[in-house]
């Protein structure tokens, strides 16, 4: 029996960020669902959801009321009681923006019993997994993304990761993924049709994305870069390249306490210092925030957290936050703070997309001097 579950939740929202991007991830599980249902791979789609009037007059749905449910792995395991000896597909109502039906009829063909195939198997936006065994001690698991792990090393199931790229890697987790596909015009019927009618912008961001596509320009990447991004920027920008890559499975993995040897090192000479010679090191940065957040040991909210990466600082209190803010507006060159799924996934959607626009519409390889890979 193939089983699709999706898995939607809905926290109170009182920040404007906060609730265009739960908007989105709503859309987007409208067009999860229309997708899925007319995929016919499974017997049942079931929708988990503490927010029961999110889809209605859907006869083709089983939907579970989760509300209370605290840990992931506790509403996985009511369908697993229900459902035992089946193939599951699951998915949160933020990810597979990009999924197709041939590429989902590929991952259930190649699943064999006892394994698990996953977009990421250090922290998963979705995964199908085949098991008989009816006893999984899966309760404690808090999320999603760290599920497939947890499975691997707890229960020796063959662990099988999806082919890294931008597509299989976009998760909805934060306003610049959703400025991402509204300026690459990507997604869905639902989100796309939303997305138009929302106003957001990043002021750095233009100027920051096309410094891929000059190759006078140094771009400084900074905190979980995918080797995916990686090869993708080495073989589509003209520009050259830096990492700082630290920090994976900062959240899946359960890290405590993290430490980061690079914001160390420009905090001991301080943030104006940075700020104000940056310019010497790069022609535009990028920092993912939530490592950097981690490092400073300092707690954020959501909205706060996407307000400094839409550069609104006067949607800021938290004074060590906006301080970051207002140097990135007032920096020499485009700073932007971001979450990992932008940094992955959005960003080479905009690196596509402003190529597109410089004419390089037939070249795979943008302006780069590699013309082709053999």
């Amino acid at each position: 029996m193939n089983i699709a579950i999706i898995n939607h939740f809905e926290e109170e929202s009182d920040g404007f960020y906060s609730i265009i991007v739960q908007r989105a991830r709503r859309e987007n599980l409208k067009d999860i669902v229309n997708r899925i249902t007319g995929f016919n791979l499974f017997d049942k789609i079931i929708l988990q959801t503490n927010a029961l009037g999110v889809l209605s007059n859907r006869d083709d749905l089983e939907i579970l009321n989760t509300s209370g449910i605290k840990n992931f792995g506790e509403r996985l395991k009511l369908v697993l009681k229900k459902y035992p000896n089946s193939k599951i597909f699951y998915t949160g109502s933020g990810s597979s923006v990009f999924l197709d039906r041939r590429s989902l009829a590929r991952f259930l063909e190649y699943l064999n019993k006892d394994s698990i195939i996953a977009n990421n198997l250090f922290s998963a936006d979705y995964f199908l997994f085949s098991t008989d065994n009816p006893d999984l001690d899966i309760e404690n698991v808090s999320t999603d993304n760290a599920l497939p792990r947890f499975l691997i090393e707890k229960y020796g199931l063959e662990g099988i990761e999806i082919r890294r790229n931008e597509f299989s890697l976009f998760d909805i987790d934060g306003p610049l993924d959703l400025l991402s596909l509204k300026l690459s015009k990507k997604g869905g019927m639902n989100l796309k049709k939303f997305l138009s009618g929302v106003e957001i912008e990043n002021p750095n961001l233009a100027r920051a994305i096309e410094s891929f596509t000059k190759n006078d320009r140094e771009v400084l990447l900074w905190g979980r870069i995918s080797e995916f991004l990686i090869q993708f920027l080495r073989y589509r920008t003209a520009c050259r390249t830096k990492f700082v890559v630290e920090g994976r499975g900062l959240v899946s993995q359960g890290v405590k306490e993290f430490y980061s040897i690079f914001f160390d090192s420009f905090y001991r000479l301080g943030e104006d210092f940075l700020f104000e010679n940056i310019s010497r090191y790069c022609s535009a940065l990028f920092v993912d925030s939530r490592v950097l957040f981690a490092h400073l040991k300092i707690d954020v909210s959501k909205e706060e957290r996407f307000s400094l990466d839409m550069l609104n600082y006067e949607n800021i209190c938290h004074r060590r936050v906006k301080g970051l803010c207002e140097m990135a507006l007032n920096s020499k060159i485009p700073v932007i703070f971001c979450n990992h799924s932008f940094l992955n996934s959005g960003i080479p959607l905009l690196i596509d997309m402003e190529w597109r626009r410089k004419g390089f519409k037939g070249s795979k390889y943008g302006n780069g001097i590699v013309k082709k890979i053999i």
